[in-house]
């Protein structure tokens, strides 16, 4: 039965994720940052063409920069203030933006990150990456690696909130568009997040994904998984979510080991062969729109959609409690009218008595009484 793939379909995706863990690694100097090519003192303040460095704050200035990669070395709390558009371009095996530390982006400026030879554009490496403040930044990635990883990576947790971020993952080899490898994703309030990946688009490899916020919109197009969550997925609090995926062997939404909770929120999922699993899928003021009888069921080890015994492969929520279906109305018999009967054909030749002439009979016969009793007491008188 059909319904049976997805337990196979599930484990077979499983094993993919485990096997192809990011392994980017590079060799650094701690006290030693490269900016657009050139190596300086990270202890330091320094400064270039649109761009500043202060030491004490760990905070560089970007400015209006157009420049190579930029690698802030070894940083506690290393943040990076937007100013204008700016543009880190790398060609080598370089992320465009990275850091080993927590890596903080901010401001109100724009941030394009190009690479054509490396797997991630912007990595936190051994720390967190947090995207807020009205930032807008995009990651281009092309080009072939052999190493896996993300376009947009931390190795702890990632978090944005309000912000515009947009992933165009291009890049052949394992990997994805964003992605955590040992901690949680939180896309959070008035964040939009737009990622197109020719592999896997957003993933938490060890933790769980957040999508939350009425002003929060999130669109994915991936060939593989669209979303992967080891743990649980929660898409909550009025947030909108489109994801599709190419894969015809694949899920598009996967929770391996955890649930995939839907509360308040619209969520359309398209896809070839199953729409979402996971070990439970719970929803909180929220219905399936299509296929509006599609029934939340297990299969084997997992739970996903079922519609007229089928695994689901595209689903709408909506958020709110569903309609509640108008019956269809009883035809009724319309009774078939009885003809009235002609009236009977008279023989116009044939005599009959009718009531006016039995009355006008009576009156003369009264009349007639009448005049023999004058005559008779006419008489009498006369006798006498």
């Amino acid at each position: 039965m059909r319904i049976r793939t997805v337990a196979a379909a599930a484990g077979c995706v499983l094993a993919m994720l485990f096997s192809s863990v990011p392994t980017l690694a590079f060799s650094r100097d701690g006290g030693t940052m490269v900016v657009d090519g050139k190596a300086f003192a990270s202890t330091q303040d320094c400064k270039g063409t649109n761009w500043e460095f202060d030491a004490d704050t760990h905070t560089l200035y970007l400015k209006g920069y157009d420049g190579s990669y930029i690698d802030l070395s070894m940083q506690e709390e290393a943040t990076v203030v937007l100013e204008g558009n700016n543009k880190i371009t790398s060609n080598l095996d370089n992320p465009a933006l990275l850091v080993q530390g927590n890596l903080t982006v901010m401001g109100d400026g724009y941030l394009d990150l190009e690479v054509t030879a490396c797997r991630s554009a912007l990595y936190a490496h051994d720390g967190s990456l947090t995207i807020y403040e009205g930032c807008e930044i995009r990651a281009y990635g092309s080009g072939t690696s052999t190493t896996g990883g993300y376009l947009v990576m931390a190795d702890a947790d990632v978090l944005i909130e309000n912000a515009k971020v947009t992933i165009e993952d291009e890049v052949e080899g394992q990997g994805g568009g964003l992605g955590s490898n040992n901690g949680d994703v939180y896309i959070s309030e008035d964040t939009t997040l737009s990622i197109t990946s020719a592999s896997k688009a957003l993933s938490s490899l060890s933790g769980s994904v957040h999508i939350r916020g009425a002003a929060t919109e999130v669109s994915i197009h991936a060939y593989d998984n669209s979303i992967y969550s080891r743990n649980d997925l929660a898409i909550v609090d009025g947030a909108t979510v489109s994801v599709k995926s190419d894969t015809m062997g694949g899920t598009v939404v996967y929770c391996p080991e955890g649930c995939i909770r839907i509360r308040s929120a619209k969520v359309t999922v398209e896809g070839k062969k199953t729409a979402m699993a996971g070990q439970q899928i719970e929803l909180t003021d929220a219905y399936i729109a299509t296929p509006f009888d599609a029934d939340i069921q297990q299969v084997a080890d997992m739970t996903t959609l079922i519609f007229e015994g089928e695994v689901v492969s595209s689903v709408e929520i909506e958020p709110g409690t569903a309609p509640t279906p108008t019956p269809t109305p009883t035809p009724t018999n319309t009774p078939t009218p009885v003809p009235t009967q002609a009236p009977a054909e008279t023989n116009d030749s044939a005599f009959s008595i009718t009531p006016r002439m039995i009355i006008g009979a009576v009156l003369v016969i009264v009349g007639l009484g009448t005049v023999i009793v004058l005559l008779i007491s006419k008489i009498r008188n006369k006798n006498y």
